[in-house]
């Protein structure tokens, strides 16, 4: 079996495979997730403007320098005292400035090679463009360094919603002015932190090195640290390494230093100083393994390292880094103790086999970090490797195959229909592989004998509104994707009525009904007396306000958008949709829509009510 025609043109991830070949970063820009043309206008409507084309598409919230990384699933509460409200949104949202923590003294060091005119300002920092989706300046508004910080800190990601997190990405590598009370290089590390969270780590490692090295405080070091162990690249670390206040008396810091010698050439050196860690005491067991292990193959020296987990009860980002960076497999078992974003650090490995990356993949592509494209770039590679073994390919390899390389429309609706109605107990699985149908559905002409839910929720989920909108008439009103359209289209539905809102997909969740409710409210496609009524009937409460509500509105009066995606995660932080409140969807759509977001916001409704 062949992928010609499923990759038939170029994918998205076309260049990107090749970028991740080599543990460094050979992009300029992120990997766009959003297909071309969204957010555009659509002809003879009169959609509110669209945002530009963007990428698609704890106690101490900082990690322990002797333990850098902690995977733990549950990260612990953002302060000491804080409070969280019915929301599950944190109290830092009161609209009070708070003051910040002390993340260490500046311990910035010269680059006597870098001269003056080549140092980059840090009065603005980020990498993208405004083709890629930049927010401006201003995203942040007017919110100083402390308020953000601890915002941002306090989102327990990975979030609910794949297209939140598309957005958020966006904002927390926006090109955007260094808030007050803080420095460009704090500022740039406490949004790399949440990236590293969320699971983007060439996002959260180009942003730590949008700063030079030399304007690092120890926070920015510990970052930058985390975001090289992340990528799986050592040598990432030694920026931060080198004049580090630490790197002679903790372990780890003093085992950096050996690696950073070792790819410098000084073996002798590097030989040294781990010898000297693990004489100390300072670091033993199997994190100074690993450091010798990396040591050796970056220096072919003669030591021989012999790697043993049995003893190892949990994963930390230097663990999982050194080993993945060595090619050293590490045991099920002990990667279950880790988060969901160490799938996605897992997904882009390129040491790694193709094949052992595939849940990696798929986890990736529902948390927001891969497209579309780069899933089926993947399925197609693992297709190749099925051909050339005579193995038969995965079930979900196979049928998006089958959809791709359909004679006919109705071929390829009944493939795309036959992966929806696969059981499978994984809900971010089965998203993710439903994603990877977005473009086959979209090949798929308007006709009456069709299986409708699937081709819509397909197309939505990667962002082609305007193929999907195709369908609005052949939609039953009540239906699974008559509500996906009636939030999701960009040309506004007809009339609604309040029984196919409130007995909207009758047999399923009543949170779906709910959703939908809270999508066309705060889209304005309902009128403000129906949703009220509609509210009350469906006990959604969507006039409830709270700390996080009025932060929430509030920036987007300000027109912040920015602080609008930080905060929409803060309300969306959640492990599926299951624990998001539909009353906290409808705050969050309405902001995007009021800060000029209502594509993103048509999306994220859409989302909720296929996953609801």
């Amino acid at each position: 079996m062949r992928f010609v025609k499923l990759t038939k043109g170029k994918m998205l991830l076309g260049a990107a495979v090749l970028a991740l070949a080599v543990p460094v970063i050979g992009q300029d820009s992120p990997e766009s997730l959003l297909p071309p043309g969204f957010g555009d206008p659509v002809e003879e409507t009169k959609p509110a403007p669209s945002p530009p084309r963007s990428g698609d598409g704890p106690s101490s919230p900082r990690l322990d320098p002797v333990d850098p990384g902690s995977l733990d699933r549950e990260p612990s509460s953002p302060r000491s005292g804080s409070s969280t409200d019915a929301s599950g949104t944190s109290d830092a949202v009161d609209g009070e400035d708070k003051e910040g923590e002390e993340e260490g003294e500046d311990a910035a060091f010269v680059l006597p090679d870098l001269p003056a005119q080549a140092r980059r300002s840090t009065a603005q920092v980020g990498v993208l463009a405004a083709d890629d989706g930049d927010m401006g300046a201003a995203a942040f508004g007017s919110s100083n360094g402390p308020y953000l910080s601890y915002l941002l800190k306090s989102v327990q990601a990975p979030i609910a919603s794949r297209w939140a997190s598309i957005s958020l990405r966006r904002a927390l590598l926006s090109r955007v002015d260094t808030p007050a009370a803080t420095s460009g290089s704090t500022f740039a590390a406490d949004r790399a932190w949440l990236l590293l969270r969320m699971g983007e780590a060439d996002a959260a490692r180009m942003l730590i090195q949008a700063v030079d090295p030399d304007q690092y405080d120890d926070w920015s070091k510990t970052i930058a640290m985390q975001a090289g162990l992340a990528t799986a690249d050592p040598a990432a670390i030694c920026p931060a390494a080198e004049g580090h206040p630490l790197a002679g008396k903790d372990g780890q810091w003093m085992l950096s230093r050996a690696i950073c010698s070792a790819f410098s050439g000084e073996t002798s050196l590097a030989g040294a100083l781990v010898d000297q860690a693990q004489d100390s005491g300072r670091a033993r067991g199997i994190d100074a393994l690993l450091a010798e292990k990396v040591v050796g193959a970056a220096s072919n020296a003669r030591r021989s390292v012999k790697i043993e987990w049995e003893n190892v009860d949990r994963l930390t980002a230097w663990r999982f880094g050194l080993a993945t960076a060595t090619a050293l497999k590490i045991p099920d078992p002990l990667l279950a103790t880790a988060g969901p974003q160490l799938r996605a650090w897992r997904a882009r490995a390129p040491l790694l086999p193709v094949q052992d990356r595939t849940a990696d993949v798929e986890y990736a592509t529902a948390m927001g970090v891969f497209s579309s494209a780069a899933l089926v770039d993947h399925y197609g590679q693992l297709a190749e490797l099925a051909e050339q073994s005579g193995n038969a390919a995965p079930p979900q390899v196979e049928a998006v195959s089958n959809a791709f390389g359909a004679a006919n429309d109705a071929e390829r609706a009944n493939a795309i229909s036959a992966l929806w109605s696969t059981p499978d107990q994984n809900e971010q699985l089965a998203y993710a592989r439903l994603v990877a149908m977005a473009r086959a559905a979209a090949m798929v002409a308007p006709a009456a004998s069709v299986d409708l839910d699937p081709l819509v929720a397909a197309m939505l989920s990667a962002g082609l509104d305007v193929q999907a909108a195709r369908w609005q008439k052949q939609a039953d009103e009540g239906g699974l994707a008559w509500g996906i359209l009636a939030v999701g289209s960009p040309a506004k539905p007809g009339s609604i009525s309040a029984s196919s809102v409130s007995g909207f997909d009758a047999g399923r969740t009543e949170k779906r009904a709910q959703f939908l409710l809270a999508g066309l409210a705060g889209l304005g496609r309902l009128s403000p007396d129906l949703a009220s009524s509609l509210a009350e009937d469906m006990d959604v409460p969507l006039g409830r306000v709270t700390r996080w509500t009025k932060a929430i509105d509030r920036a987007a009066k300000a027109r912040e958008p920015g602080t609008v995606a930080v905060l929409a995660a803060l309300g969306l932080q959640s492990d599926d949709w299951n624990g998001v409140s539909a009353a906290n969807l409808y705050h969050v759509i309405a902001a995007y829509r009021a800060v000029g977001m209502e594509a993103e916001a048509r999306m994220i409704a859409a989302e909720a009510v296929t996953r609801g």
